[in-house]
Parts: C-alpha cells; structure tokens; sequence
C-alpha cells in the first residue's frame, strides 16, 4: 500500500496505484507459485483471471464513471501534498557532492516519514482488529456448513481482515487439508489478499469515497460469488 499512496500523493493516476495495490501482493512469483502449489488448479485460475478482470476492467470503468464530469480530485493538502513536489532545479552548480547529498537524504527522510506517520499506525491498528476477529469469531462453526447468509458473513470478515502477503494463500490451503468446503476456500483465497479495510480507509481519505465503497462492496460480492459457484 505505500506505494499505492506515493504514487497517488504523487499526482499519479489512481489506476497505476491500484495496479500496484493489487498485484503486489497476488502477483509476486512465490504467492503465484504457492497458489497453484496448495490449491488445486481450478481455484489458481479462477483466482488470477478475476484479478485481471478487476484490474484490466472494472478499476478503470469505476474511475471512468466517477470521472464522467471532472477528474478524481486526491485529497491530499499541504504539508504532505508537497512532501512529493519536485523542486525547480537551482541554475547554480556550484554545489558540491556532500551538500547535494545531504539535501537528498533530507527529501528522502521527509518523503518516508510523509508515508510512514499515516500507513503504520492505520496497519496496526487493522492488524489489531484482524486479531481479535480470528481469535473471537467461532470459525468451526461458521465454517460448518455452505449457506448464502454464512457465505456473505465470511466474505464481509475476509474482506476487512488485512493479512501479511502470502498469508491467504497458506490460510485458505490449511482449511483446504483440513476437509472445509470448497466455497470457504474459494473465497478466502479470492478475497483475503486481494483487498483489506487498510486500502480502503487510504482510498476513503485520500483519493475518492465512493471508489473506495465500490471495491469494498466489488470484492464482498466477488467473495460471496466464488463461494457460492465453487
């Protein structure tokens, strides 16, 4: 995610830091590779080709649609919105080497702690509340039997969850050994990586409200969806 945010804070477009949100942690070799190492090949494909999907078509047509009348506005402002500024370069070359690297690893230093002071906090405290829902929830018996109510219910929990990368992959393959239903595994390996409140709560803040309902509301129904075919 904190390239996500740099790119956005940056005055990039949305869609290359979605990009980067998405593929990051699904399309890193080792997660690809473990994922069609412990699940079984029909979930590894439908997994990848809805991500492309996502990517390819429904990112850019939600930010299409929102930007029918005028350009996402990224509500960045002030200190942190010149954090990433490029300065007008100085017609004097007179600086020597330590100056120009000192005042580099000053930028460098600000621009970390622009990007540090508001994703670490917001990732704690999320990793917090995936926590207390792992350890709270009754997962044997929500997981007990396939219903559209159970489905969506999980679906919800998984969304929300923010999980380290690879960690959905190792998590949907141990309910997969463990006999759980199919739909379960389809949807914790579809919607556990792929999207968390953590990206929400930055897309929420500092790009568009409405975007950031939609993928919410996009990967809920993506993860009742596959549970329900599979």
């Amino acid at each position: 995610m904190p390239t996500a945010c740099g790119i956005t804070r940056g005055h990039g477009r949305v869609e290359v830091a979605l990009g980067f949100l998405f593929s990051s942690p699904n399309f890193n070799p080792i997660v690809m590779m473990m994922t069609f190492t412990a699940l079984p090949l029909s979930m590894g494909l439908t997994k990848y080709a809805i991500l492309l999907l996502v990517m390819l078509v429904a990112v850019p047509a939600m930010i299409s649609w929102l930007e029918r009348n005028k350009p996402l506005a990224i509500l960045t402002t002030g200190y942190e919105g010149e954090a990433f500024s490029l300065p007008v370069a100085d017609p004097d070359c007179t600086e020597t080497f330590w100056s120009v690297l000192n005042e580099l690893s000053a930028d460098y230093a600000k621009n970390v702690w622009t990007l540090a002071k508001s994703t670490i906090p917001l990732m704690v405290l999320a990793s917090v509340a995936s926590a207390a829902l792992l350890t709270l929830v009754p997962w044997q018996e929500l997981l007990s039997q396939v219903t559209p109510l159970r489905l969506a219910l999980v679906s919800l929990i998984s969304v929300f969850m923010p999980v380290p990368i690879a960690l959905d992959v190792m998590f949907a393959a141990q309910l997969h050994q463990q006999g759980i239903a199919d739909g379960y595994v389809m949807l914790f390996a579809m919607t556990l990586g792929a999207f968390s409140i953590v990206p929400a709560v930055y897309l929420w803040r500092e790009v568009s409200k409405p975007l950031a309902a939609m993928l919410f509301a996009l990967f809920l129904a993506i993860g009742w969806g596959t549970g329900m075919v599979f």
